[in-house]
């Protein structure tokens, strides 16, 4: 027999004189095994959602057509040259972990680029044109705002609402670039570097009382402005404080 879960709850009450439901289930393979506790776990708000979505993307026969953000992610984190390269908690690894160069969660991760592959031009695209265009973006991303990417733990680029902002403005220079035929990282920093000298700093940033999706999709309106609209940067703040 394997014990699926509850294990730390067996260890505590184990010596207790009362009756505890359960739940055994017969000839389970491995992956039957795993799904089952991806199933469960999945609504308990007290265990990690990366660790979830590790499983679901070990589960699914073919996620680059299934769940594609979740495919994009996590071969991000595996790809050498990508900028988020080792970077994404899967779930295995504490984000406490002393030492952890880890920037982001693979729940995060995967929701902002599920917006990020979400516009028509992309969306229809074949697996390896969506990955690249993602990868060039956080690229971008990375080359245009350089200091902060560095030292992210000192900046809200890779936290809440920094990411899901740039996920949706992504979406948009994604779509721009590809209609024009050019997906590369320097057209897409073309782009970006309309917002060169953003203050990301977690303390500084015009950002840091914005939350939510609600908030993110406020910041991405008016980032928008500045690299789409032919707003200027002194008008950004403003901009922001009305998200």
């Amino acid at each position: 027999m394997a014990r699926v879960d509850c294990q730390h709850r067996m260890a505590f009450t184990g010596d207790l004189n009362i009756p505890l439901p359960f739940v055994i289930y017969f000839n389970l393979s491995r992956e039957e095994e795993i799904e089952t506790f991806t199933i469960i776990n999945d609504e308990h708000k007290g265990l990690t959602k990366s660790l979830v979505d590790s499983h679901r993307l070990a589960l699914s026969k073919s996620p680059e057509q299934e769940k594609p953000e979740l495919a994009i992610s996590a071969q991000l984190n595996k790809d050498a040259d990508s900028p988020w390269y080792g970077a994404v908690n899967t779930g295995g690894i504490s984000k406490s972990t002393p030492g952890s160069k880890r920037k982001i969660t693979l729940r995060t991760f995967h929701e902002a680029n599920k917006v990020l592959i979400s516009g028509p031009r992309i969306k229809y695209a074949e697996y390896a044109t969506k990955y690249e265009a993602a990868k060039n973006f956080w690229q971008a991303v990375a080359t245009v705002f350089a200091d902060a990417w560095t030292n992210a733990r000192k900046h809200l680029i890779t936290k809440g609402v920094g990411i899901a902002a740039l996920a949706e403005l992504g979406k948009w220079i994604i779509e721009d670039c590809v209609g024009n035929g050019d997906s590369s990282v320097a057209a897409m920093a073309e782009h970006l570097k309309k917002l060169d000298g953003f203050d990301w700093g977690n303390q500084t940033s015009p950002i840091k009382l914005i939350g939510g999706q609600k908030g993110a999709k406020g910041a991405a309106e008016a980032f928008k402005g500045v690299v789409f609209g032919g707003k200027s940067m002194d008008e950004l703040t403003n901009l922001l404080a009305q998200a």
